[in-house]
Protein backbone atom coordinates (compact mmCIF):
# COMPACT_ATOMS: atom_id res chain seq x y z
CA UNK A 1 0.00 0.00 0.00
CA UNK A 2 1.40 3.49 -0.82
CA UNK A 3 2.42 5.46 2.02
CA UNK A 4 3.56 8.46 -0.04
CA UNK A 5 6.19 9.61 -2.77
CA UNK A 6 9.46 11.43 -2.73
CA UNK A 7 9.83 14.42 -5.82
CA UNK A 8 11.83 17.14 -6.55
CA UNK A 9 10.04 20.44 -8.25
CA UNK A 10 11.74 23.00 -11.01
CA UNK A 11 12.65 24.91 -7.94
CA UNK A 12 15.20 22.10 -6.66
CA UNK A 13 12.74 21.43 -3.17
CA UNK A 14 12.47 18.08 -2.37
CA UNK A 15 8.91 17.23 -1.44
CA UNK A 16 7.23 14.41 0.55
CA UNK A 17 3.41 13.97 -1.14
CA UNK A 18 1.31 11.47 1.13
CA UNK A 19 -1.03 9.14 -0.81
CA UNK A 20 -4.17 10.26 0.37
CA UNK A 21 -3.46 13.69 -1.57
CA UNK A 22 -2.68 11.13 -4.97
CA UNK A 23 -5.75 10.95 -7.45
CA UNK A 24 -4.68 8.19 -9.18
CA UNK A 25 -6.77 7.26 -12.55
CA UNK A 26 -5.10 4.95 -15.72
CA UNK A 27 -2.05 5.67 -16.01
CA UNK A 28 -1.93 8.89 -14.75
CA UNK A 29 -2.35 10.98 -11.39
CA UNK A 30 -3.14 14.63 -10.56
CA UNK A 31 0.46 15.56 -9.64
CA UNK A 32 2.06 18.15 -11.88
CA UNK A 33 4.22 17.41 -15.02
CA UNK A 34 7.30 19.07 -14.11
CA UNK A 35 7.65 16.55 -10.56
CA UNK A 36 10.80 14.35 -10.92
CA UNK A 37 9.58 11.62 -8.42
CA UNK A 38 12.75 10.03 -6.80
CA UNK A 39 11.19 7.21 -4.06
CA UNK A 40 8.08 5.41 -2.85
CA UNK A 41 7.08 4.49 0.20
CA UNK A 42 5.06 1.65 0.78
CA UNK A 43 3.62 -0.72 3.29
CA UNK A 44 2.51 -4.40 3.46
CA UNK A 45 3.64 -7.52 4.18
CA UNK A 46 7.42 -8.67 2.64
CA UNK A 47 6.29 -12.10 1.60
CA UNK A 48 3.26 -11.93 -0.20
CA UNK A 49 4.89 -11.15 -3.64
CA UNK A 50 7.09 -13.99 -3.01
CA UNK A 51 4.14 -16.24 -1.68
CA UNK A 52 2.23 -15.06 -5.25
CA UNK A 53 5.43 -15.97 -7.47
CA UNK A 54 5.76 -19.10 -5.50
CA UNK A 55 1.54 -20.41 -6.06
CA UNK A 56 2.44 -19.61 -9.57
CA UNK A 57 5.92 -21.25 -10.23
CA UNK A 58 3.99 -24.48 -9.51
CA UNK A 59 1.41 -24.49 -12.21
CA UNK A 60 1.74 -25.57 -15.50
CA UNK A 61 2.83 -22.90 -18.16
CA UNK A 62 -0.06 -24.43 -20.42
CA UNK A 63 -2.60 -23.44 -17.73
CA UNK A 64 -1.69 -20.20 -17.27
CA UNK A 65 -1.55 -20.01 -20.68
CA UNK A 66 -5.04 -21.24 -21.38
CA UNK A 67 -6.30 -18.78 -18.63
CA UNK A 68 -5.28 -15.80 -20.23
CA UNK A 69 -6.48 -16.62 -23.31
CA UNK A 70 -9.85 -17.43 -22.34
CA UNK A 71 -9.96 -14.13 -19.82
CA UNK A 72 -9.45 -12.00 -23.08
CA UNK A 73 -12.36 -12.99 -24.86
CA UNK A 74 -15.20 -10.48 -24.94
CA UNK A 75 -16.75 -12.44 -22.12
CA UNK A 76 -14.36 -11.42 -19.77
CA UNK A 77 -14.78 -7.83 -20.14
CA UNK A 78 -17.36 -5.26 -19.04
CA UNK A 79 -18.15 -1.89 -19.19
CA UNK A 80 -17.85 0.72 -16.55
CA UNK A 81 -18.01 5.61 -17.25
CA UNK A 82 -14.63 6.42 -18.06
CA UNK A 83 -15.18 10.32 -16.75
CA UNK A 84 -13.81 11.10 -13.76
CA UNK A 85 -16.31 13.04 -11.28
CA UNK A 86 -14.71 15.44 -9.37
CA UNK A 87 -11.41 14.50 -9.96
CA UNK A 88 -11.37 10.95 -8.14
CA UNK A 89 -11.21 7.93 -8.93
CA UNK A 90 -13.55 5.94 -11.79
CA UNK A 91 -15.06 2.19 -10.85
CA UNK A 92 -12.88 0.36 -12.47
CA UNK A 93 -9.74 2.07 -11.19
CA UNK A 94 -10.37 1.88 -7.41
CA UNK A 95 -11.72 -1.61 -7.57
CA UNK A 96 -8.28 -2.20 -9.62
CA UNK A 97 -6.74 -0.84 -6.94
CA UNK A 98 -8.32 -1.39 -3.78
CA UNK A 99 -6.73 -3.94 -1.25
CA UNK A 100 -9.88 -5.59 -0.14
CA UNK A 101 -10.70 -6.39 -4.36
CA UNK A 102 -7.63 -6.63 -5.89
CA UNK A 103 -9.62 -6.45 -9.46
CA UNK A 104 -11.70 -9.31 -8.69
CA UNK A 105 -14.85 -9.35 -10.77
CA UNK A 106 -16.81 -11.57 -8.45
CA UNK A 107 -16.09 -9.29 -5.17
CA UNK A 108 -16.83 -5.92 -7.39
CA UNK A 109 -20.24 -7.60 -8.46
CA UNK A 110 -20.71 -7.90 -4.39
CA UNK A 111 -19.88 -4.47 -4.36
CA UNK A 112 -22.57 -3.27 -6.60
CA UNK A 113 -25.34 -5.73 -5.17
CA UNK A 114 -24.58 -4.17 -1.64
CA UNK A 115 -24.82 -0.45 -3.67
CA UNK A 116 -27.87 -1.66 -4.84
CA UNK A 117 -29.08 -2.89 -2.07
CA UNK A 118 -28.21 -0.01 -0.27
CA UNK A 119 -25.58 -2.15 2.15
CA UNK A 120 -21.63 -0.95 2.91
CA UNK A 121 -19.04 -2.12 0.77
CA UNK A 122 -15.55 -1.39 0.08
CA UNK A 123 -15.75 1.00 -2.71
CA UNK A 124 -19.63 2.60 -1.82
CA UNK A 125 -18.50 5.81 -2.27
CA UNK A 126 -16.92 5.84 -5.53
CA UNK A 127 -20.12 3.56 -6.76
CA UNK A 128 -22.68 5.96 -5.31
CA UNK A 129 -20.94 9.15 -6.94
CA UNK A 130 -21.79 6.87 -10.38
CA UNK A 131 -25.03 6.17 -9.51
CA UNK A 132 -26.94 8.13 -12.61
CA UNK A 133 -25.07 5.23 -14.14
CA UNK A 134 -26.30 2.14 -12.27
CA UNK A 135 -29.82 3.96 -12.16
CA UNK A 136 -30.16 3.16 -15.74
CA UNK A 137 -30.56 -0.28 -14.88
CA UNK A 138 -33.05 0.25 -12.59
CA UNK A 139 -31.62 -2.23 -9.73
CA UNK A 140 -29.51 -5.19 -9.44
CA UNK A 141 -31.26 -7.82 -11.78
CA UNK A 142 -31.44 -5.13 -14.56
CA UNK A 143 -28.19 -4.39 -13.91
CA UNK A 144 -26.99 -8.59 -14.18
CA UNK A 145 -29.33 -9.00 -16.96
CA UNK A 146 -28.30 -6.00 -19.66
CA UNK A 147 -24.75 -6.97 -18.90
CA UNK A 148 -25.63 -11.30 -18.95
CA UNK A 149 -24.33 -11.90 -15.99
CA UNK A 150 -26.97 -14.17 -14.51
CA UNK A 151 -24.46 -16.94 -14.10
CA UNK A 152 -22.75 -15.22 -11.26
CA UNK A 153 -25.99 -14.62 -9.34
CA UNK A 154 -28.53 -17.06 -7.33
CA UNK A 155 -31.79 -17.34 -9.19
CA UNK A 156 -33.37 -15.04 -6.80
CA UNK A 157 -30.19 -12.47 -7.62
CA UNK A 158 -29.74 -11.62 -4.07
CA UNK A 159 -26.20 -13.37 -3.95
CA UNK A 160 -23.26 -14.02 -5.31
CA UNK A 161 -21.40 -17.29 -6.82
CA UNK A 162 -17.99 -16.61 -5.82
CA UNK A 163 -14.93 -17.71 -7.15
CA UNK A 164 -13.48 -18.63 -4.36
CA UNK A 165 -15.29 -19.02 -0.98
CA UNK A 166 -16.51 -15.47 -0.23
CA UNK A 167 -15.32 -14.88 4.10
CA UNK A 168 -15.94 -10.93 3.88
CA UNK A 169 -14.55 -8.50 2.81
CA UNK A 170 -11.53 -8.21 5.60
CA UNK A 171 -10.30 -11.53 3.90
CA UNK A 172 -7.27 -11.67 1.78
CA UNK A 173 -8.75 -11.21 -1.68
CA UNK A 174 -5.85 -13.42 -3.51
CA UNK A 175 -5.23 -17.03 -3.62
CA UNK A 176 -3.61 -18.27 -0.52
CA UNK A 177 -2.62 -21.65 -2.18
CA UNK A 178 -2.13 -23.36 -5.71
CA UNK A 179 -5.37 -25.08 -4.89
CA UNK A 180 -7.43 -21.58 -3.88
CA UNK A 181 -5.55 -20.67 -7.58
CA UNK A 182 -6.67 -23.40 -9.98
CA UNK A 183 -9.95 -22.65 -7.89
CA UNK A 184 -10.02 -19.38 -8.80
CA UNK A 185 -8.75 -20.47 -12.30
CA UNK A 186 -11.78 -23.17 -13.02
CA UNK A 187 -14.41 -21.01 -11.64
CA UNK A 188 -13.50 -17.76 -13.25
CA UNK A 189 -12.52 -19.77 -17.09
CA UNK A 190 -16.14 -21.59 -16.69
CA UNK A 191 -18.16 -17.97 -15.71
CA UNK A 192 -16.18 -16.33 -18.98
CA UNK A 193 -17.29 -19.10 -21.29
CA UNK A 194 -21.21 -19.17 -20.64
CA UNK A 195 -21.43 -15.23 -20.61
CA UNK A 196 -19.65 -16.03 -23.88
CA UNK A 197 -22.88 -18.42 -24.72
CA UNK A 198 -25.11 -15.61 -23.03
CA UNK A 199 -23.49 -12.77 -25.51
CA UNK A 200 -23.62 -14.83 -28.83
CA UNK A 201 -27.17 -15.94 -28.09
CA UNK A 202 -28.51 -12.49 -27.94
CA UNK A 203 -26.62 -11.12 -30.43
CA UNK A 204 -27.89 -14.15 -32.75
CA UNK A 205 -31.61 -13.15 -31.28
CA UNK A 206 -31.49 -9.13 -31.95
CA UNK A 207 -30.10 -9.32 -35.33
CA UNK A 208 -33.00 -11.80 -36.10
CA UNK A 209 -35.54 -9.07 -34.90
CA UNK A 210 -33.68 -6.82 -37.02
CA UNK A 211 -34.41 -8.60 -39.90
CA UNK A 212 -38.00 -9.56 -39.21
CA UNK A 213 -38.23 -5.78 -38.76
CA UNK A 214 -39.43 -6.26 -34.83
CA UNK A 215 -39.12 -3.97 -32.20
CA UNK A 216 -35.14 -3.00 -31.22
CA UNK A 217 -33.97 -0.60 -28.46
CA UNK A 218 -30.46 -0.61 -27.94
CA UNK A 219 -28.47 1.45 -25.63
CA UNK A 220 -25.39 2.87 -25.99
CA UNK A 221 -21.97 3.84 -23.88
CA UNK A 222 -21.82 6.98 -25.41
CA UNK A 223 -18.37 7.73 -26.76
CA UNK A 224 -18.13 11.98 -25.90
CA UNK A 225 -19.59 11.77 -21.99
CA UNK A 226 -18.32 8.23 -21.45
CA UNK A 227 -21.56 7.50 -19.88
CA UNK A 228 -23.86 5.15 -20.30
CA UNK A 229 -27.04 6.64 -21.81
CA UNK A 230 -30.22 5.47 -23.63
CA UNK A 231 -29.63 7.65 -26.93
CA UNK A 232 -31.98 6.52 -29.47
CA UNK A 233 -34.92 3.94 -29.40
CA UNK A 234 -35.97 3.09 -32.38
CA UNK A 235 -38.55 0.98 -33.99
CA UNK A 236 -37.19 -0.63 -37.53
CA UNK A 237 -40.10 -0.96 -39.90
Amino acid sequence: ILVSVQAINRNGEVLTIPAKEILFDYRTCNLSKDLIFLSATFKGKKDKKENIKEIISQIDRKKINSFYSVCCTIGGYILFPAKKIDNKLTINCHRGLHPKIIDRWDLSLECIRCFYKKEENPIKETLTRYSDFFNLFQNFKGYVKYFHLEDMVSDDYNSIKFFLPFKGFNHPPLPANVNEYLTYRKNLMTFIKARNKRIYKSVRIKRRRYAYGKSLKPVCFHKKSNRCHQTYKRKYN
